[in-house]
């Protein structure tokens, strides 16, 4: 909940400072935070808690088109993959390397960044590859 309201902030931060009027942007940006709350607490609320198929139930009573769903679902699944590897990566930096002091500490942050978004972006040309070899969204490909 910390990491979302400091997003949130961040995002009115940045859309007052930027935008040409900035009282108008003070408060788009607040509209935005407001509507990503709502959004996040409804799922948090009452979809997230069901899991991967409780969200697929959610999205067939809400008539969303089964591509989507099979959209959204991988990406709820790479984001958790991500994440997991993200984590794991940064506690096998802080094994290797505790001592490390500013500028190095945020170096090796990026490069652990950079190899898990490498690493994500092969997964996902792998996944795109695997769909198209079972003949899309639609399922196996019977035809020869």
């Amino acid at each position: 909940m910390k990491k979302f309201l400091l997003a949130n902030l961040i995002v009115i931060a940045t859309i007052t400072l930027t935008y040409p009027d900035m009282q108008e942007g003070f408060f788009t940006g607040l509209s935005i935070a407001l509507k990503g709350g709502v959004i996040y607490l409804i799922f948090a609320l009452f979809v997230f808690p069901k899991g991967f198929a409780g969200i697929y139930k959610t999205l067939v009573l809400m008539h969303v088109p089964e591509k989507l769903r099979i959209l959204i679902l991988l990406t709820l699944r790479g984001i958790f993959i991500l994440k997991e590897r993200f984590e794991s990566a940064l506690i096998s930096l802080k094994l290797r390397a505790p001592e490390q002091k500013n500028f190095a500490k945020l170096k090796s942050f990026t490069y652990v960044t950079g190899s898990v978004l490498l690493q994500a972006a092969d997964r996902s040309e792998r996944m795109e590859r695997a769909v198209k070899c079972r003949g899309g969204f639609g399922g196996f490909n019977n035809s020869r």
